[in-house]
């Protein structure tokens, strides 16, 4: 029987966690309490221990992954550790940020019903709640699809359905949105505010893009290697100098003055601001310099293709990478994003279309050759990890590149600093976090040294500084010349890193140019801070802090 409706949800007392052969331990003393129908939203930098405390809720941690516990966890009214997953799957439910590793049904409807069926639901309740959980998740129509045709974006979707299905008490959800386009995204959190309402049900939830979880949170808590630094109100946190309180909803005004004023939690008290400042004379916008492009280093011209069942997922799709520039490519999940992304390497040939690289038709070329010039780091970093420890991924490549003895060395140290994973050059690659699993498998790529890179949500998992980062990152890598892609529904990162925007709806680009002529057609991809700052004046309302100019105001 679920627990009385007097005990906490969540009661965590003295949790410390060591992962097998880490020196340091994850978790260390952590002490929370979540109270029956609270949204608490956990904050902190990857490798921060956010997504190890999640998996404590189900036992999974250790019982799964081993390693050292101390402390206790109840969920829901019961000890988590010893019990089995039957019975903690009806107390509570997780996301992982993996959402294909916990997909384990061909067909969409299937996977949904397969933990009610597991659960012993009779069949009329099973129908009825797949249907309301496709619906709430915007899959309603892909109840016969094959799981391993979707999208990431549709595969993170279900994953989610299959756990709202069941009901559960107690919800872990780590990176929901990492992967949904801006519109799912709202959508998703509105619904999942209003399910959690209704039926009184606790979420936990780790994110790392915080202006649309701050408004619907009850509370913040905030991990630093592996403790609680911070427990409060959202707006505790946003007013105060947290890791990602910078990532509020405004996080120009946030991050560079306080003026007296608390920092805005939704949008439209974030624009109200900026306009009263503008009006005032005290805030203006100056727009970075758009470099000059140069060569067409990838031309794609009429692309179509269709997979095995026979969906036409590309539809006369035309694009251009040039050599000096970053491309952000945008659009809903099932859009075609990634399928034209492994065009470019080769690893898809279009049905109809032609694919050109440094000139050359891609079509006489084989992948091995192509993936030279063209280097594509997919969504899930798993794909490029083979080696023992990241030094050795990174020294493959070096390898496979011609490199060797002290010259493959640099190269290694020097893409590690790069990537902020020098001090993981060391770790098992499955150690890591997502996020850091993310750069080392871009840091394999980096050491090849290709003109073209190309990048599929590389954000997900990352937190606002390493996004940051990144974003540093890819326009050095455009600024020596190569051409680089990412696809991604980080709007916050496209805003960092991008020169160029173009948006793909239906297997096509549907608009693409500079942030004014997309953002005008599609304002759903537009920056928190764009659209915050229509109406202040300048040239263009702002991509990033770093375009502001705001006089008075102390520094925070």
């Amino acid at each position: 029987m679920p627990g009385t409706d007097d005990a906490p949800a969540v009661e965590i007392r003295g949790l410390t966690y060591w992962y097998p052969g880490a020196d340091a331990p994850a978790l260390d003393g952590v002490d929370l309490t979540v109270r029956r129908g609270e949204l608490v939203l956990l904050v902190g930098r990857s490798g921060s221990g956010k997504s190890t405390l999640l998996r404590s809720l189900d036992g999974l941690v250790p019982s799964y992954y081993g390693g050292r516990f101390k402390g206790s966890v109840r969920v829901d009214g019961v000890v988590a550790r010893g019990r089995s997953v039957g019975e903690l799957a009806r107390r509570v439910g997780l996301v992982f940020q993996d959402p294909e590793r916990q997909l384990v049904m061909s067909r969409v409807d299937n996977e949904v019903a397969f933990g009610l069926e597991s659960l012993a639901f009779p069949p009329e309740v099973i129908r009825s709640r797949v249907a309301d959980a496709l619906s709430a998740v915007g899959l309603t129509g892909k109840e016969a699809a094959f799981v391993s045709e979707l999208s990431a974006g549709q595969a993170q979707r279900l994953a989610l359905a299959s756990v709202l299905a069941t009901e559960p008490p107690v919800l872990g959800l780590d990176e929901p949105t990492s992967q949904l386009d801006p519109e799912a995204a709202d959508d998703f959190l509105a619904r999942l505010d209003g399910e959690r309402r209704a039926r009184g049900a606790t979420v936990v939830l780790a994110e790392h893009r915080l202006d649309r979880c701050l408004p619907i949170s009850d509370r913040v808590v905030v991990l630093e290697r592996g403790r609680i630094v911070f427990d409060g109100t959202p707006q505790g946190f946003a007013d105060g100098r947290w890791e990602g309180a910078s990532e509020a909803v405004l996080p120009v005004l946030s991050a560079a003055f306080r003026d007296g004023a608390p920092t805005p939690l939704t949008k439209d008290a974030a624009h109200a601001l900026a306009v009263t400042l503008a009006s005032g004379g005290r805030l203006t916008i100056e727009p970075r310099a758009t470099p000059i492009p140069g060569d067409v280093l990838v031309g794609c011209r009429g692309l179509h293709f269709s997979y095995p069942d026979g969906e036409e997922v590309l539809r006369g799709a035309d694009l251009e990478l040039r050599s000096g520039e970053v491309l952000a490519l945008m659009g809903p999940n099932g859009a075609g994003k990634s399928t034209l992304a492994r065009h470019l390497n080769g690893l898809l040939r279009p049905s109809a279309g032609r694919v050109e690289v440094l000139g050359q038709d891609a079509a006489g070329r084989t992948v091995a050759r192509l993936a030279r010039d063209v280097a594509l780091l997919t969504q899930n970093p798993g794909d490029y990890l083979f080696e023992r420890t990241v030094a050795d991924e990174l020294a493959l490549t070096a390898r496979l590149r011609g490199l060797g003895g002290e010259a493959a060395s640099i190269e290694v140290r020097t893409v590690a600093a790069e990537l902020g994973l020098t001090e993981h050059l060391g770790a098992f690659s499955w150690d890591l976090s997502a996020g850091q699993r993310q750069r080392a498998a871009l840091g394999a790529l980096l050491v090849g040294a290709p003109r073209v890179l190309v990048l599929d949500e590389p954000t997900r998992g990352m937190d606002g500084g390493h996004r940051a980062s990144l974003a540093a990152l890819l326009r050095r890598q455009s600024a020596s010349g190569r051409a680089v892609m990412v696809v991604t529904h980080d709007a916050e990162l496209a805003a960092l890193a991008a020169d160029r925007w173009a948006v793909m709806e239906g297997g096509r680009i549907a608009v693409e140019g500079g942030p004014t002529e997309v953002f005008v057609a599609r304002p759903q991809y537009a920056p928190v801070l764009w659209q915050a700052t229509v109406g202040v004046p300048g040239p263009r309302p702002a991509l990033c802090p770093s375009e502001l100019r705001i006089v008075g105001g102390a520094p925070r």
